[in-house]
């Protein structure tokens, strides 16, 4: 089983490395538009409808580990029930969760500076396409369909990009940016093809109690860490730069957080094996995961430090001076964003809810730093290293001591 499990997961990683590279294409193409502000308005216009989806993600994070914990203890009857039980759970979650996102993405347009009636419409598209994907992914990943929930990736971002090519030849807009998503979000609907494995019969165990709760906790702390940490800067940016400001400072945390697109899916196996393995208090595996992400984050900046001018004609088709300017500082706030990331999904993980919830203020910290400090792009790019610093160095003590306590209550047990 646990190598079947590795297998999965490094397959996973393998084609997800592809649908990064997929991504960046499209990154490409739509940052060939001639307007002005198009180019940004696009990505923070994605990052804005991910921010109304938040709720839904964390109860797919919480239901997954919960299924990745009773499938790593062996009780195949209580798994099965359980299967049903989170099935029903998250269907009615998506359903409030599209319902919330209709009520809120007209007064929080407003505030972050979306005023294009018809841009706001496909967004709230996007938004529910986003969320329905979302439940289906989690369905995919409850059950360990690593290999599947990649194939699907894979065609989804074949889809955007023959969308995104052929539509905006003739329309580069924003609003046909934010449709390609939306369409190559698509299909991750095709999990539904395998209806007859999800949607088994049986008696549902209800998931949500006292322990479910916890990890609902835990789980919302972290996804909305890790939101502040990777997209909060895009709608900081959004808010207060001048179009060709949005435009050269999309470029270069594109570019950047290719970081994150390359290792990122290990942080996914990571949280997985560290879910099953907690009731063991194995270590070797998930520890040897986070080795091969920092490592790889390391390499990856370094790589990308001093070949920041090609990747630039690249994604924009020019050079551009200004973009890679900030490629630097975004580089190394990335390696420090991206470990806190790992530290914190460790936390979520091993249920640590103390730590997992320092790993939610930490990352809501630095989205209210930059929203006060950040009204410039030079005030931005020379906050988002130093702090991003320092809430790497607090989560790793924060980490060291949970770990601590935790190896010394299975040694205790």
């Amino acid at each position: 089983m646990k190598e079947r499990f590795l297998r999965s997961g490094i397959i996973f990683t393998v084609l997800s490395l592809v649908v990064g590279g997929g991504n960046f294409v499209f990154q490409g193409i739509i940052g060939r538009f001639k307007e002005a502000g198009e180019f940004g308005l696009t990505n923070t216009t994605q990052a804005f409808t991910e921010l109304l989806g938040l709720s839904l993600l964390a109860a797919s994070v919480a239901v997954v580990h919960h299924i990745a914990h009773f499938r790593g203890t062996g009780d195949e009857a209580r798994l099965q029930g359980l299967l049903v039980g989170c099935r029903r759970f998250l269907l009615k979650f998506t359903i409030a969760a599209s319902i919330l996102g209709i009520l809120l993405i007209q007064p929080l347009s407003h505030y972050f500076g979306f005023t294009r009636a018809s841009l706001t419409t496909v967004a709230l598209l996007s938004l529910l396409i986003g969320l329905w994907s979302t439940f289906a992914t989690a369905l995919c990943q409850g059950l360990g369909w690593f290999k599947r929930l990649a194939l699907f990736a894979l065609a989804g971002v074949l889809v955007k990009l023959i969308f995104v090519w052929v539509v905006t030849r003739k329309y580069p807009t924003a609003e046909m940016g934010v449709l390609a998503v939306a369409v190559g979000t698509l299909m991750n609907f095709a999990v539904f093809v395998y209806w007859k494995d999800l949607f088994k019969k049986g008696e549902g165990i209800s998931p949500w109690d006292r322990e479910f709760f916890r990890y609902f906790a835990v789980a919302a702390a972290g996804v909305l860490a890790q939101y502040c940490f990777t997209k909060g800067d895009l709608l900081v940016a959004k808010k207060y730069f001048t179009e060709n400001q949005l435009d050269a400072y999309t470029g270069a945390i594109k570019i950047a957080s290719g970081l994150h697109l390359a290792v990122g899916p290990l942080l996914v196996v990571l949280f997985t094996a560290r879910s099953s393995a907690r009731s063991g208090r194995s270590l070797s595996t998930p520890l040897g995961l986070l080795a091969l992400y920092a490592g790889g984050l390391v390499c990856g900046a370094t790589v990308l430090f001093f070949a920041r001018d090609l990747c630039v004609r690249l994604l924009r088709g020019e050079n551009m001076p200004d973009t890679s300017a900030m490629i630097g500082p975004l580089a190394i706030t990335m390696i420090f964003v991206g470990l806190i990331q790992a530290l914190g999904m460790w936390a979520m993980a091993s249920n640590w809810i103390k730590t997992s919830f320092f790993y939610g203020i930490l990352g809501a910290a630095y989205w209210v730093i930059l929203l006060r400090v950040g009204k410039t792009p030079s005030a931005l790019l020379q906050t988002m290293p130093v702090i991003a610093a320092v809430g790497f160095i607090a989560m790793l003590v924060v980490w060291l001591v949970s770990l601590r306590r935790d190896k010394a209550a299975g040694t205790a047990n």
